[in-house]
C-alpha cells in the first residue's frame, strides 16, 4: 500500500492525494488439485473541488481469481457500503455499486470505478442540551458507480449483444 491522501480537521474526507494497494495471493489445498492465484488493486485518488473542502474522489479498482473452480475466490458487487481497505482479501473488497442490492452480482473477476464530488452543506457544532446527541457537519455528495463482474471471458459486443436482447 502507498497513502499520500491528507485530511484535515473539517475535512468531510480525503481531500487531497492517493491512496493506492494490491494484493496477491496463492492458494493450494487438498480439495484444489492446482493452484488458485488471486490479484487485487485499489486506487484511490482525491483532488480538490470547486469550493472550500469540496473534494473530487475517484477510485477505480480490478480483481481476477484463476484456477480451480471449488477453491477459487467470488468478488461480490452491490451495495452503498465501501470497503476503506485498498488491501483486502474479503469478497466485497469492490463491492461498492449503489442502486444495487448488496452482493447483486458476483464472478471471479471483478472490474470497478467509482467518482464521487463531495461537499460540506452546514457545519452546525451543537447538541440538544445534555442529551448525548451532537450534530457536527451536514454534507453530501454526487456520484456515479460502474461494474462488473464476470467468471468466463469477458467480450464487451456479446455483452452488449445481451443487454439489448434483456431490454426487449
Amino acid at each position: 500500500t502507498s497513502n499520500t491522501a491528507r485530511q484535515y480537521g473539517y475535512s468531510i474526507s480525503p481531500e487531497d492525494g492517493v491512496t493506492v494497494g494490491g494484493t496477491a495471493e496463492v492458494l493450494h489445498s487438498d480439495a484444489a488439485t492446482n493452484l488458485v492465484k488471486t490479484w487485487t488493486a485499489d486506487a484511490r485518488g482525491y483532488v480538490p473541488g470547486l469550493g472550500a473542502r469540496h473534494v473530487v474522489a475517484l477510485r477505480g479498482g480490478v480483481g481476477i481469481s484463476d484456477g480451480e473452480p471449488i477453491a477459487a475466490r467470488f468478488f461480490h458487487l452491490g451495495g452503498a457500503t465501501a470497503n476503506t481497505s485498498v488491501v483486502s482479501f474479503d469478497r466485497d473488497a469492490f463491492s461498492l455499486l449503489r442502486g444495487f442490492p448488496s452482493d447483486a452480482f458476483a464472478g471471479t473477476r471483478v472490474a470497478i470505478v467509482n467518482a464521487d464530488y463531495r461537499f460540506p452543506l452546514a457545519r452546525p457544532q451543537r447538541g440538544a442540551g445534555t442529551l448525548p446527541l451532537f450534530l457536527h457537519t451536514l454534507h453530501a455528495a454526487v456520484f456515479a458507480d460502474a461494474g462488473h463482474a464476470w467468471t468466463d471471458d469477458f467480450d464487451i459486443r456479446r455483452r452488449l449483444a445481451d443487454d439489448i436482447r434483456n431490454l426487449r
